[in-house]
């Protein structure tokens, strides 16, 4: 068993590096993704007819849920949500509630486009288990778990409502290919992100519990 001493300072290093994990992986697909479609709103010239109270309502709420499931899931993870955060699936409501608030339909449109295969796969799953008892795919598969938490049950929700939700909000814009370029161009740099700034697992002292973070 670790000394008191010890136990301090790894609890700061297993904080240390998620923290700047995350913040770079939030600072770098943001900051990207918003210099790109800068470029690409100005070529298409996009004029997205939503309303002030509309586009202010869903990003405040996409905003809100994004900040609930890292402090909610921080309740039984530890400093691992921190790498929660950055999961395709989860920072895309953080980039489309930006697109909201800046009125950049390009961010918005990129962020669900991003992982429309992997919410598919959740419908399968749902579907196939409400019909049969039995998980089709097996991505949702966690949910029926003793060992997995009711919160963590109740922050995957967005795997459901957060395709139709931004999509409904299209309007006049339809769906430019473009978009899905921009989704294909969002995918590399999480990627990326991934690959340079988190560990294939870690591995928390005393225990053996293994925690696998790879976002993508």
């Amino acid at each position: 068993k670790p000394s008191s001493a010890a136990s301090d300072v790894y609890k700061r290093q297993a904080w240390l590096h998620p923290l700047v994990a995350g913040s770079l992986t939030v600072i770098i697909s943001v900051g990207l993704l918003y210099a790109i479609s800068l470029d690409i709103n100005k070529r298409y010239n996009f004029v997205w007819e939503i309303s002030d109270f509309a586009r202010y309502s869903v990003g405040s709420f996409l905003l809100a849920y994004y900040i609930f499931l890292i402090f909610g899931r921080a309740t039984f993870m530890s400093s691992t949500a921190l790498y929660d955060m950055c999961w395709t699936c989860n920072i895309v409501m953080l980039t489309a509630s930006l697109g909201f608030f800046w009125k950049n339909p390009v961010i918005m449109a990129a962020s669900f486009s991003t992982i429309w295969v992997d919410q598919m796969l959740w419908y399968i799953d749902v579907i196939g288990f409400v019909l049969f008892r039995k998980w089709p795919v097996g991505v949702a598969k966690y949910l029926t778990w003793k060992e997995t938490p009711l919160l963590k049950k109740l922050t995957s929700s967005h795997h459901l409502w957060f395709e139709p939700l931004c999509m409904s909000q299209l309007h006049n814009l339809g769906y430019p290919t473009i978009f899905f370029g921009m989704a294909v161009v969002y995918s590399f740099i999480l990627g990326f992100c991934s690959r340079f700034f988190t560990p294939k697992e870690i591995i928390f002292p005393p225990d053996t519990a293994v925690s696998y973070t790879h976002l993508t």
